[in-house]
């Protein structure tokens, strides 16, 4: 068994070379870790407190199943069920993607219930594991996902994009559009705006320009920062930045960079996002099909100051089922219910037309 914990000793600390416990003398509370029989880490106060949760965990592990009276000769042997909530807590990218996976590798009998944040320990896993050795629950539908499918990437990616590599990434699709580059705030205005160019026959106009999802219009205003600058007047196509119409943007032009915001249509039921544009009708099927789609705050009467004020019913896309909701208006959606769309087209054209 000693031998055991020195292999679980050489996982941790990523290293083949020989590794052992060292025990201070009595009452002196040391313990170290000796490597090629030299003072390595003097005292395990002085772990990391990453390694020292993994070091305790799979320590503990051993000790427990040892205490089972089960008999066994290696770690691999070792049966039973561990559980451990937000198990990448204190672990640095490191210990995330490259030890805990290899650390669970070394308990194939074990099944481990762990839950995460970390999409760097989900490829750690799949790396180590592969993908058909492991299964990914989304909480709390109880969802089976695969890998990319991992909310936790989306949002990992979302931060990503306020660093500099996105700011590369900008800069290399304009170099390497032939296109007029049009941003939008997230993949459901492309698809609307696609089916909508089909059924108002207006694809030559959205054809002009490559579409891009800025995932957000919090990313599109970072975009805007980026060439509120010389370099506007130095892009060499056109470029529009497209808000949603709850956006309280200044329209403005530097260059060949463009600003704009979707206009607002005031009677329809939608209030925010590109679902504004579609009327009451198309809304109101889509909310008979599934109920979900749409939240409802219902209409309130509030006192401020003595003086009756009336707050009006309020209808909004369930932020969990706007791709549902989109899938429903693309495959249901007639020319009518797309008709308020023109007003973007309008927009699209006078600047494809500007000289």
């Amino acid at each position: 068994m000693h031998n055991e914990i020195i292999k679980f000793l050489n996982v941790l600390f990523q290293t083949s070379d020989q590794l052992r416990f060292g025990i201070g003398k009595r009452r002196a509370r040391q313990i170290e870790i000796i490597r090629n029989e030299e003072p390595w880490i003097k005292n395990l106060f002085n772990l990391s407190t990453g390694e020292s949760i993994l070091l305790n965990i799979f320590l503990t592990i051993i000790k427990d199943f040892d205490l089972t009276r089960s008999s066994f000769k290696n770690i691999s042997e070792i049966k039973g069920i561990v559980i451990v909530d937000e198990i990448d807590i204190h672990l640095h990218s490191d210990l995330q993607y490259v030890v805990l996976p290899q650390l669970i590798k070394l308990f194939p009998k074990i099944q481990f219930v762990l839950t995460s944040h970390s999409p760097l320990f989900v490829l750690g896993l799949r790396k180590e594991l592969g993908e058909e050795n492991f299964e990914i629950t989304n909480l709390p539908n109880g969802e089976c996902i695969d890998v990319e499918n991992f909310s936790e990437f989306e949002k990992a990616y979302s931060y990503f994009k306020d660093s500099l590599k996105y700011q590369n990434d900008i800069n290399k699709e304009i170099l390497n559009s032939q296109k007029a580059l049009l941003f939008v705030e997230g993949d459901y205005d492309i698809r609307y705006l696609r089916k909508a160019a089909d059924l108002l026959d207006k694809n030559e106009i959205i054809e002009y320009f490559k579409l891009i999802d800025s995932d957000g219009h919090g990313n599109i205003t970072n975009v805007a920062k980026h060439f509120d600058s010389k370099l506007a007047e130095a892009t060499p196509q056109k470029m529009l930045l497209l808000y949603d119409c709850d956006q309280n943007k200044n329209e403005n032009q530097k260059g060949n960079v463009y600003k704009r915001v979707m206009p607002t249509i005031i009677e329809n039921p939608i209030k925010k996002g590109i679902e504004n544009l579609f009327p009451s009708l198309i809304i109101q099927k889509a909310k008979e099909f599934k109920t979900a789609f749409i939240d409802i705050t219902p209409e309130i009467i509030k006192t401020e100051r003595g003086a009756e004020i009336i707050i009006p019913e309020l209808w909004e896309v369930n932020k969990d089922e706007k791709k549902n909701l989109c899938d429903w208006i693309i495959e249901n959606g007639t020319l009518s219910d797309f008709e308020n769309f023109s007003k973007v087209f309008d927009i699209l054209e006078k600047i494809k037309n500007e000289n």
